[in-house]
Formats: C-alpha cells, sequence, structure tokens
C-alpha cells in the first residue's frame, strides 16, 4: 500500500507539476498578453497625449487668431466711424463755408447795387449840377451876348 501511496503521490505530483508548468506558462502567456496590451496602452496614450497637445495648441492658435480678428474688425470699425464723422464734417463745414460764401457774395452784390446806386446817384447830382452851372453860365454868356450886340448896335448904329 505503500508503494500504491507512493505511485499515486508521485503521479499526483507529477500531475501537479504539470498543472503548475501549465499555469506557469498560461500565466506567462497572459501577463505577455497583458503587458502587451498595457504597452499598447501607454503607446495608444501617447499618441492621445501628442494629439491633444497638437489640438490645444491649435485651438490657442485659432483663439489668438480670433481674437486678433476681433481687434482687427474693432479697429476698422473705430476706423470707419471715424472716417464717417470726418466725411459728415467735411460735409457739415463744405455745407456751411458754401452757405457763408453765398451770404458773403450776396452781403458784395448788395453793396456793389448800393455803391453802384450810390455812384449813380452822385454822377447825376454832378451832372445836373453841371447842367444848371453851364445853364446859367450860357445864360451869362448869352445875356454878354445881348449886351455886346446891344452896344455894337449902338456903336454901328
Amino acid at each position: 500500500m505503500k508503494d500504491k501511496t507512493k505511485m499515486l503521490q508521485e503521479r499526483f505530483d507529477t500531475e501537479l507539476q504539470r498543472e503548475r508548468q501549465h499555469m506557469e506558462e498560461h500565466i506567462r502567456f497572459e501577463t505577455q498578453k497583458f503587458e502587451a496590451k498595457e504597452e499598447a496602452i501607454v503607446f495608444k496614450s501617447r499618441e492621445l497625449e501628442a494629439e491633444v497637445d497638437r489640438l490645444q495648441k491649435e485651438i490657442a492658435h485659432y483663439v489668438r487668431d480670433s481674437a486678433y480678428q476681433q481687434e482687427e474688425l474693432k479697429r476698422m470699425r473705430i476706423e470707419l466711424e471715424d472716417e464717417h464723422k470726418l466725411r459728415e464734417g467735411v460735409e457739415n463745414q463744405s455745407r456751411e463755408r458754401t452757405n457763408q460764401i453765398t451770404a458773403d457774395y450776396e452781403t458784395l452784390m448788395n453793396c456793389v447795387k448800393e455803391e453802384s446806386s450810390r455812384r449813380e446817384k452822385n454822377q447825376l447830382e454832378q451832372y445836373q449840377f453841371k447842367e444848371k452851372t453851364y445853364a446859367k453860365e450860357l445864360e451869362a454868356l448869352q445875356q454878354k451876348l445881348k449886351a455886346a450886340e446891344a452896344e455894337y448896335q449902338t456903336l454901328t448904329g
């Protein structure tokens, strides 16, 4: 019986040893499989981290670009508003200047008309004065002529 027990024990030990080797191989295989998966996960994780970094940089670039474009749009809007105000100011100033020139022209033309009218009146008065003066001188000369004729008549007589 001892032999049988020993034999059973040896068979059990051999079977156990084989089972242990099989389990160790299975564990080694599963460990290698797990390590390969772990490496794949680490590799994929690094790829994803790199992709996240690239996307973050791209997003930061777009954010900077967007902020720059918004600032550029604000600047352009301000320039357009300033240009519009300037144009309105120039138009108003031009309109005011045109109105002022028109008013000055009308005032000048009124002054010219008044001056022309005054000169004509003065000239008319001067002509009338000269006419009266010439008329008096003519009358005086006619009287001298009559007196001279009368004297001639008396002398020739």
